[in-house]
């Protein structure tokens, strides 16, 4: 079995998962679903910080969606699109009022998570390159996670939402490059005319903006546990630091190239 064969078939043990789970809890919302899947994601993805931002308790159980799956031709982080897509979708009508509240996770445990912490790592040393560390902490099967987790949680979070398999067999058929023109205009306020992607500088401010408030929010839970400001960290200049103009250009090449746009 080679390797586009074996990703696959990790796709289509993840969407029996899916469906397992949604037969067993048939008047569960997408929301109550998502958040099922992300125990069988990683630990990681289930620390208590989630469990307050999407109101749902999160023990991690195992380790079952943790697969490197093909989805609409993508490589894809299953586990890091179950987690994107629980942030993604909004509460439940009852914990509502507590939404506009936790809407930051949805992009910090997304792609402005991903380009923040290869910031982070690269600023604590932790590789010799701010390339190195975008290839391991943003790499392509995390971001294609990323487009994934923002183009079905809007599809789920319609008025009339089709189920969690469903939507994820929607995406999986679709071209690749019309979910990243999507994702271009929904998460980032894309325009094009044609194939021209007409704002791309208006592109490149969003994502920093998002990367330099995912920097700002590390920075205050470190102050949280030492009490010890560093102002630095907490000025708008974050914004245009080369490190974070170099990480938005990252994503904003990938986008691009997969959106087939110029």
């Amino acid at each position: 079995m080679d390797a586009e064969d074996a990703r696959q078939r990790n796709f289509e043990v993840a969407i029996a998962f899916v469906r397992e789970t949604e037969q067993q809890y048939p008047d569960a919302s997408p929301h109550e679903i998502a958040n099922r899947l992300r125990r069988h994601t990683r630990p990681s993805y289930t620390e208590m910080l989630f469990d307050i931002a999407t109101f749902s308790r999160q023990p991690h159980l195992d380790n079952r969606l943790d697969l490197t799956v093909s989805l609409a031709g993508q490589v894809t982080d299953f586990a890091h699109f179950v987690a994107s897509l629980s942030d993604q979708l909004r509460l439940p009508p009852w914990a509502q009022w507590f939404d506009a509240a936790t809407r930051w996770t949805g992009k910090h445990s997304s792609w402005a998570g991903d380009l923040g912490q290869a910031v982070v790592d690269y600023r604590n040393r932790r590789f010799s390159s701010l390339d190195e560390a975008l290839a391991a902490d943003a790499s392509f099967p995390d971001l294609a996670a990323d487009v994934a987790a923002v183009c079905i949680g809007d599809r789920l979070n319609s008025p009339f939402p089709p189920t969690v398999s469903e939507a994820i067999g929607q995406f999986d058929r679709r071209p690749y490059e019309e979910s990243v023109r999507q994702f271009l205009e929904a998460e980032l306020k894309s325009e094009f005319r044609g194939r021209i992607l007409w704002n791309y500088s208006d592109v490149l401010e969003t994502i920093g903006r998002g990367v330099a408030e995912f920097l700002m929010f590390v920075e205050l839970k470190q102050i949280a546990k030492t009490r010890r400001v560093d102002a630095r960290i907490l000025e708008f200049s974050e914004r245009y630091h080369p490190d974070v103009e170099q990480a938005s250009a990252y994503f904003a090449t990938y986008l691009k190239e997969r959106s087939h746009s110029i």
